[in-house]
């Protein structure tokens, strides 16, 4: 058993490593990935219990932990990567029937959403980069709650023209709830991961 576990480790450090080294493949495959597993699992169980709105936005939508935990670890430059990856993923998402150039301006307000929000804070004081003074999960999870925001009013217009304001309004709430809560759950993960990690390490 205590073999299994410290490959275990072995297999989650080597991976993050790689994540570190090849940030740009590691993004892109990551949120096509989630992208995937959003599509695939996530919609269809979510479709049986709501109505057609999961079309449109999802109560638990994980890509956005990549769109904010990329932006925190690589800063802009997160959005060479978060971009192509959009726009592969919209065109793999058949019921988007955005056509060009308004689907890139959709997947540009997207991928560049989360960049733009830990900028922000940035610029009003509240830096919350690694390399800022307000470390802590809470300040990413807010810095993710700003990027939904911003990411929902900058690409809801071009969902549907014909959406009355009742509608844009429940869309809105899904987008931000399934972005805040796609992030917790993330994180979640992640800090188990860490904890997990940091465990063997100071045995």
């Amino acid at each position: 058993m205590k073999h299994r576990i410290e490959a275990s480790y072995t297999i989650v450090k080597s991976i993050l490593t790689a994540i570190g080294t090849h940030w740009f493949s590691a993004v892109i495959v990551t949120y096509i990935c989630l992208f995937f597993l959003q599509v695939n699992f996530i919609f269809p169980i979510e479709k049986a219990y709501f109505d057609e709105s999961t079309t449109y936005a999802s109560l638990l939508f994980l890509p956005h932990a990549v769109r904010v935990i990329a932006a925190w670890l690589l800063g802009p430059k997160a959005i060479l990567a978060l971009f192509p990856a959009t726009v592969i993923s919209a065109h793999l998402y058949e019921p988007l029937t955005l056509q060009a150039p308004a689907l890139y301006i959709y997947c540009l307000a997207s991928s560049a959403s989360a960049v733009i929000a830990f900028e922000f804070l940035k610029l009003m004081k509240m830096n919350v980069y690694p390399s800022g003074k307000m470390k802590s999960w809470r300040n990413i999870l807010f810095a993710g709650f700003l990027a939904s925001f911003i990411s929902t009013f900058g690409g809801i217009y071009f969902i549907d023209a014909r959406l009355d304001f009742g509608k844009v309004v429940e869309l809105s709430f899904r987008y931000i709830t399934g972005d805040t809560l796609g992030l917790i759950v993330s994180m979640f993960v992640l800090m188990i991961l860490f904890r997990y990690g940091r465990y063997f390490e100071n045995r």
